[in-house]
């Protein structure tokens, strides 16, 4: 059950659950008391309000609301790891579906936004955004662990992402490419230009040549791709209530062709994508798979960490 929700910022606690060196599972949640006994360290100055305990007797749960995952290079010296690491975001019960799901995705654009170099920097920066923001998630278990050699995730050279040089032979297909990142957001023909390193007359005509091919449209003071495959959307008329609706398995995506193949396989689908002009804009597509309820989202890949964000791997959520 949740805890009692704390009046003001309230009391952040981080539990360890698991600890060793190939396995951490770190808890971190609202509390309205301590447990004297439990308390290791308690902050003071601009960290006072966060409480870390010592290693916890409850075993990590799988149950949450949302669950995103992704993978990180561990550098130490010339050894290099990689390590899996799942977020469950458990919010509190009177929280609608739908601000889980929004709320979880901006926690993790908060997250890796500009992303944390090491470990404790990586907690530290979960603690102050739960404490500053976020009063719908009462906890976040974070479940990290390195990975066999046999799973590791192929991941490209970040020079392979330099912009550090001028783009040659801009075409369509760059436009394209850069209006698919931004996906479900918009982007300025300035922002592209930046982006390409041309100018703003070129981009035009290769928005223009979009537009006329039906794969990029004009919104207010932006340009943004045309989802072909739920052009007008889809709803499903089932009478089922809304519990027995609610989506059992949640995928996330950063790719726009992840995104269109994803809903190629969702059947009674029903697409919502919440414009906003300058961001912050929030695509999701309902419908089935098989047997399952499912939920499908993209997450705009530029403003944030390409090299990791391209990664996430799934999300998955508990039906309550």
């Amino acid at each position: 059950m949740p805890p009692c929700k704390p009046t003001g910022r309230g009391l952040i606690a981080l539990t360890p659950l698991v600890q060793s060196e190939e396995h951490n599972v770190i808890r971190i949640s609202r509390a309205c008391e301590l447990s004297q006994e439990d308390v290791l360290h308690i902050a003071g100055g601009e960290h006072t309000g966060i409480i870390v305990n010592r290693l916890g007797t409850e075993k990590p749960s799988d149950e949450c609301d949302v669950a995103l995952s992704f993978c990180v290079w561990l550098r130490d010296g010339e050894l290099k790891k990689q390590e899996r690491r799942l977020l469950r975001f458990r919010f509190y019960e009177d929280i609608e579906l739908s601000e889980k799901h929004a709320s979880a995705q901006r926690f993790f654009k908060d997250l890796v936004s500009s992303f944390p170099k090491d470990y404790v920097s990586f907690w530290k920066r979960i603690l102050k955004l739960m404490q500053n923001d976020y009063g719908a998630l009462y906890e976040v278990e974070v479940d990290a662990e390195f990975v066999r050699e046999e799973e590791k995730i192929q991941m490209p050279d970040p020079k392979a992402y330099d912009s550090g040089s001028e783009v040659e032979d801009v075409t369509v297909g760059h436009v394209q490419e850069v209006l698919e990142h931004a996906y479900p957001n918009g982007l300025s023909v300035e922002v592209i230009a930046e982006a390409m390193r041309c100018s703003v007359e070129e981009v035009m005509v290769f928005l223009k040549e979009l537009e006329v091919a039906g794969i990029a449209k004009q919104l207010q003071n932006e340009w943004i791709r045309v989802d072909t495959l739920n052009i007008g959307g889809s709803a499903s008329n089932s009478s089922t209530s809304a519990k027995e609706m609610s989506p059992t398995v949640a995928i996330v995506t950063c790719l726009f062709v992840e995104k269109q193949a994803i809903d190629s396989i969702i059947t009674d689908s029903t697409t919502v994508h919440r414009y906003r002009s300058g961001g912050d804009s929030n695509i999701y597509t309902l419908g089935w798979i098989g047997k399952q309820r499912v939920v499908a989202t993209k997450l705009a890949v530029i403003g944030i960490s390409t090299y990791l964000i391209t990664f996430l791997l799934h999300s998955g959520l508990d039906s309550r």
